[in-house]
Parts: structure tokens; C-alpha cells; sequence
């Protein structure tokens, strides 16, 4: 059997500095487009990489932790719009680890956290791929892991009303 998971994440301010606000989704399929997976979580103080990252951890962490006997010999291909969580994955992750986590710079690998946690996923299935598609693109379920990410991300941008202002707004008012 194979599991798909689409997933994306975003920021409300797409920057690199870890002081935004964020949000992941994803929503897990088997054989045949059977949903059986969707949910989509918020973080503060955040970056867009680091979501996108979370969305496929919190995915694969979702199967895992539903113990589905025999899940090692199944394959899980992960859809995403970001190409850094493909191309690390397939192309940087193994030199990386070889690196003790440095870049050929010798800079610290950005995310290093996440990335280890993601490598440590990788064993529990028989084989583990990334896919790219592009983002916005038409594709229903990357159109509705990003609607899922975007809504959180609205609900975050909502004014919130005071306790005090709630209770003056609740008061009848005498005609």
C-alpha cells in the first residue's frame, strides 16, 4: 500500500527571521485518494521553511503513531509546493549528515532540528520520496492543504476584542 500526504505551510510574513507567525497542514490519502488524515496546526515565532518542514513531519508522525501493522513495508511519497523540503531531502540530506550538519560552507545547516527529526522518520517505511508540484497550481489537494494553511493564518490576523470590550458589547441596549 502506498500513503500520500500533501502538505504545505506559510507564514503570515514571509521573512527569515523567526518571529512570525505560521501555520502547517496536511491531509493523508492511501490506494485510491481515500482520505484518511487532515489537520492543520498554528505556530508563533516562525519561519515559512520551517512549516513547510513541519507539515511533513507532523504528517509521517501521524502515521507512525497510528501503529498500521506492517507500515515498514509500505511506501509514502509526500507531496509539497517547496522545493527546499524536496531538494533537501533528496539532495542534502545525505551530505549533511556526512557533514555533521554543516553546509559546504561549514556554515550549520539551517532547520538542523527539523531535518534530523525528518531523517529520523525515513526508517519506519519501506521507501519515502518527495514530490514536487507547483504551488497554485490546480492540483485539488495542494489548493486545499494551502486554503487550510491560509484560513489559520487569517484567524490569526483577526483583531481579538478585549474581555472588557466583549462585556460592553454584550450589554442590552435600552431603547
Amino acid at each position: 500500500m502506498e500513503y500520500t500526504i500533501y502538505t504545505d505551510g506559510g507564514c503570515s510574513l514571509n521573512n527569515k527571521m523567526m518571529d512570525c507567525p505560521g501555520a502547517y497542514a496536511f491531509i493523508i490519502t492511501t490506494d485510491g485518494d481515500v482520505e484518511i488524515a487532515k489537520e492543520c496546526e498554528i505556530e508563533f515565532s516562525t519561519t515559512n521553511n520551517r512549516m513547510e518542514l513541519a507539515a511533513a513531519i507532523q504528517g509521517l508522525s501521524w502515521l507512525i503513531g497510528k501503529k498500521i501493522e506492517g507500515l515498514e513495508s509500505h511506501d509514502c511519497v509526500v507531496i509539497t509546493d517547496s522545493k527546499y523540503l524536496k531538494d533537501g531531502y533528496h539532495e542534502y540530506l545525505p551530505i549533511w549528515k556526512n557533514n555533521g550538519w554543516r553546509k559546504s560552507d561549514g556554515s550549520p545547516v539551517l532547520n538542523q532540528d527539523l531535518w534530523k527529526m525528518l531523517s529520523a522518520l525515513s526508517p519506519e517505511f519501506n521507501s519515502l520520496r518527495f514530490q514536487w508540484v507547483r504551488g497554485h497550481s490546480n492540483h485539488r489537494q495542494n489548493c486545499e492543504v494551502d486554503m487550510m494553511v491560509q484560513k489559520k493564518l487569517h484567524e490569526l490576523r483577526k483583531p481579538r476584542l478585549s474581555e472588557s470590550r466583549k462585556k460592553v458589547l454584550s450589554r442590552e441596549v435600552p431603547v
